[in-house]
Parts: C-alpha cells; structure tokens; sequence
C-alpha cells in the first residue's frame, strides 16, 4: 500500500471484525489465524479487529479514524446483528 499512496495519502480499509454476528460465531479454519469458511458459499474470511490492522500498516500509516458499522442483516431467514469496521490511515 505504501507505493500506491504518497505521503499525506489516506487508506480506507473494511473489513469485518470478529464480534460480527454473522462470521463471528463459525468455527476457525486455524488455531492460530481468525479465519473462517462460510459453508453457504465456500467462500474463507479473515476477521481483523483494529488493533491488528494499526499493527499491519504501521509504521507507514497511522490510523486517522476508525469506526464500527452495525446493522441487522437477513441472511437465509436468519437475522444477525452484522459489524464492519472501516479505518482510515494516513501515510507518514
């Protein structure tokens, strides 16, 4: 990211974290990474929180902002309570 933003860019990443009522409670691929596999449609998933993200793009970016989308999804006639958390970095 770093090479496709010059210094004062901002990055917007979204990503869903792991309280989202949807990908949150299915089993993890791994012990040691958040990934899950949505057995609708085979489709693997990293759940970042927004620690893990700072850490990733640091020290090139610094978080600027940071905030958690919530909202009921219908999902097979199914309601969750879903979560997207969207950060904005700027780069150094």
């Amino acid at each position: 990211m770093r090479v496709l933003t010059r210094g004062g860019g901002n990055l917007i990443v979204s990503v869903f974290p792991p309280e989202d009522g949807y990908y949150g409670p299915m089993p993890r691929v791994s012990t040691t990474e958040p990934v899950v596999t949505d057995t609708d449609n085979g489709i693997s998933k990293r759940l970042y929180t927004e620690r893990e993200l700072e850490e990733y793009f640091s020290p090139d970016f610094r978080v600027v902002y940071a905030t958690t989308l919530r909202f009921e999804d219908l999902v097979k006639s199914k309601t969750y309570l879903r979560r997207v958390l969207t950060v904005v970095f700027r780069r150094q």
